[in-house]
């Protein structure tokens, strides 16, 4: 079905030319032809018969000959284009085969290279400002005075978070300096543009002869994001478990960082201040962005800090607070961190023991970092030595497990005393049970206490109001002999 509606060319025509423009007149022309139906190459015998191949031009037109000498494939080496032209040559190809005629088109440009433009030196400034001023200067030298140059600019911002887009845009270049084979311009950029990679494309065009230079070398310039700062004076981290409340400005001195002790499962509160570190590019922190990393380090021996990447890694993304122009949030530090290992993924406790004297064990560092609008970035750490504590959970049975040991004890303690009281009633002397009472043993007269003797079963201890043949708890009897 498919078929019926796409037709599809009985015989494949395939022109093989050695490039797409060359500045030598000598041309080899291959040409392969395929019987699509058959699956099979058109015999030679056929193409030396039937093959037919032309070259024209502006009021130029040639018949090449072709010779195959095996099936499927027509070649000629030895053609000559008569002159170079600014406009391609086309080369015609054309079969008649099963009473249909097939043809194939495809061009050459013949060039003169003598009447292209040619690049002596290029130049472009780097590492440009956005302030008004600096500027990003284009510089071409070529080997002639007469050509029209144009400057294609495109600018990438060089960062993921940067939130502008890529800008293209297009220069001329002017002659018009003391030296007339120098061809230049000057752009400055501003706020509004984009920082990043600025690229540049020289296209040098010779009117005279209608010849481009399509490969001019391309110049690559920077324009320079200033990175935030923190405001270190007024931004802080308060420990919640101990009230205490850290600046950052006292976090180190010029040549070392302090260390903090922290728990954990401690709750760390942030109120970051930034700026940036000019005033032409982000007026406030509103686009801003402030997380929070923790990272178990080592020291190395210079005293350097060497941070263990983990397998998950504990951030804590800040929220800008638009009344006081500061990001806040909280990180809480964690009981545990997952890191890679031979056997596969390991939870590691991030309780971290250091001796400062031998330079010796691990501590923890929070990996502050600030990114602007455009990506430019900012980092600051702060040292912890996060100490061991029992997790909410195990603290709570273990309330649980002290509180049933000292219910235990007082019942323990009370059936004890319950027992030993016992024990001095059964030693009391059992006078009266000589006297006896014949009735109803589940009878108990009433008496009074002030007057009558209290008595108790020997064996069982149970309480006797009056005399009994047998005790009414334990049916044991109450006669003795004597």
């Amino acid at each position: 079905l498919m078929n019926y509606f796409l037709e599809t060319e009985n015989v494949s025509i395939d022109i093989s030319l050695p490039s797409e423009s060359t500045p030598s007149p000598q041309l080899n022309i291959s040409v392969f032809i395929k019987d699509q139906i058959g699956d099979v190459p058109i015999s030679s015998a056929y193409l030396n018969n039937y093959l037919n191949v032309s070259i024209e031009n502006d009021g130029y037109s040639d018949i090449v000959g072709m010779i195959s000498n095996s099936d499927g494939i027509s070649i000629n080496t030895i053609f000559s284009l008569p002159a170079p032209s600014d406009k391609p040559y086309i080369i015609k190809v054309n079969l008649t085969y099963g009473g249909n005629i097939y043809m194939k088109i495809s061009k050459i440009l013949y060039y003169n290279s003598s009447q292209i433009p040619q690049f002596t030196s290029t130049f472009s400034t780097n590492g440009i400002e956005r302030n008004g001023f600096d500027s990003l200067d284009i510089e071409a030298t070529l080997d002639g005075t007469s050509y029209n140059v144009v400057s294609y600019l495109s600018i990438l911002p060089f960062s993921y978070y940067n939130k502008q887009s890529t800008i293209n845009k297009t220069f001329v270049l002017s002659n018009s300096g003391p030296n007339p084979f120098d061809y230049s311009n000057s752009f400055i950029p501003t706020s509004v543009d984009p920082s990043g990679v600025a690229t540049f494309y020289i296209l040098p065009y010779n009117p005279i002869n209608n010849y481009y230079n399509p490969y001019s070398p391309r110049l690559v310039s920077g324009i320079v994001n200033n990175p935030p700062e923190f405001v270190e004076e007024s931004s802080s981290v308060l420990i919640i478990d101990s009230s205490k409340t850290i600046f950052f400005d006292e976090t180190h001195t010029e040549d070392s960082v302090n260390v903090y002790s922290v728990s954990q499962g401690n709750q760390l509160d942030f109120e970051v201040n930034l700026t940036d570190s000019v005033s032409y590019e982000d007026q406030d922190s509103s686009e801003m962005r402030v997380s929070v990393n923790l990272f178990i380090v080592s020291i190395s021996e210079d005293n350097t800090i060497v941070p263990i990447n983990p397998r998950t890694y504990i951030l804590s993304e800040l929220v800008y607070e638009p009344s006081s122009n500061t990001h806040n949030g909280r990180f809480t530090v964690p009981y545990t961190m997952s890191f890679s290992s031979r056997t596969g993924t390991k939870e590691i406790s991030t309780a971290s023991q250091y001796d400062t004297a031998t330079q010796d064990g691990y501590l923890a560092i929070l990996w502050i970092t600030a990114f602007d609008s455009e990506g430019e970035s900012e980092d600051f750490i702060i040292a912890f030595l996060i100490q061991s504590s029992l997790e909410l959970d195990l603290v709570l049975v273990l309330v649980v497990v002290v509180a049933i040991v000292v219910v235990i004890g007082v019942i323990v303690g009370i059936l004890l005393f319950l027992r030993k009281k016992k024990l001095s009633r059964i030693s009391a002397p059992s006078e009266g049970y000589y006297e006896h009472y014949y009735g109803d043993d589940s009878f108990q007269e009433p008496y009074d206490q002030t007057h009558v003797n209290v008595h108790y079963c020997p064996y069982c201890g149970y309480q006797l109001t009056s005399l009994r043949n047998f005790c009414p708890s334990c049916g044991k009897s109450l006669k003795f002999q004597e």
